[in-house]
């Protein structure tokens, strides 16, 4: 049903061409969300904590729009989490049982709810939210298993607003996963949280709760994390480490990839 083909119980093992005119495409854990070229989201799929924002926790097979707004410039999702933005503000429904929306309690929003501050970016991983000001500083709620919201700390928390993580740095790219996050700054890759795989880069499987440069280069230009396993870009060169039973990191092997 997350395909919004307005089928259920068919798997793809190929491409699926998916109507519609769509200039981004969002997936959490079971549900997708489409940014169209006129500025709408549409999601389908299952929506047990609201994540497809119609208002209930109705499963859809069909892309359905959230709300009537037409200016969303970029939608992300995560787990059962789905953020919108909107010039420099961002929107989030959908699971917030980890307090990951920074509204200080834990529930469920089945309608695009208004985050404080003004936002340049809005990453969602699992069960955390993480928001990067335009100023280039770094905040996030939700669950901190591993220290994965980088505050030093594995204690979860409940925050009133997202609270900036340290230290400070001058942030330009995030990318939270299930139980680890790594980011961008001035060129420089950091990971932390959970290690179990050598997700983290760092040649060794020990947790970091703060963030830990992976390398010394500093021309990294993106990176992208999955469960256990990510990847990223220098110059034209694709770098992935991790987790790599099923052959997810493409080197032709299955063995995990601490650095």
């Amino acid at each position: 049903r997350q395909f919004g083909s307005g089928l259920t119980g068919t798997k793809y093992t190929s491409p699926e061409l998916l109507s519609g005119t769509w200039v981004q495409a969002a997936v959490g854990t079971d549900h997708i969300c489409v940014r169209s070229s006129s500025g709408t989201i549409s999601c389908a799929g299952r929506n047990q904590r609201g994540q497809l924002g119609q208002g209930t926790t109705t499963n859809l097979t069909a892309f359905t729009q959230v709300g009537s707004a037409n200016t969303w410039t970029s939608v992300v999702a995560g787990g059962a989490i789905t953020c919108g933005r909107q010039t420099n503000a961002v929107w989030c429904w959908g699971s917030n049982e980890f307090g990951s929306m920074g509204l200080g309690v834990a529930d469920v929003r089945l309608s695009p709810t208004a985050l404080t501050g003004t936002t340049a970016m809005v990453s969602v991983g699992g069960n955390r939210v993480c928001l990067l000001a335009t100023t280039g500083s770094l905040s996030c709620a939700g669950g901190n298993g591993y220290g994965a919201l980088r505050r030093g700390t594995t204690t979860a928390e409940l925050a009133s607003t997202a609270r900036a993580v340290t230290p400070v740095l001058d942030w330009t790219l995030l990318a939270p996963g299930k139980r680890f996050t790594c980011g961008i700054s001035a060129g420089a890759l950091h990971c932390w949280g959970s290690n179990t795989s050598g997700q983290l880069g760092q040649g060794d499987a020990v947790t970091q709760s703060f963030p830990t440069q992976v390398g010394t280069a500093t021309d990294w230009a993106s990176v992208t994390v999955g469960g256990l396993h990510a990847c990223g870009i220098r110059g034209t060169a694709l770098y992935c480490w991790g987790e790599n039973g099923d052959g997810q990191l493409g080197d032709g092997g299955t063995t995990d990839r601490y650095a």
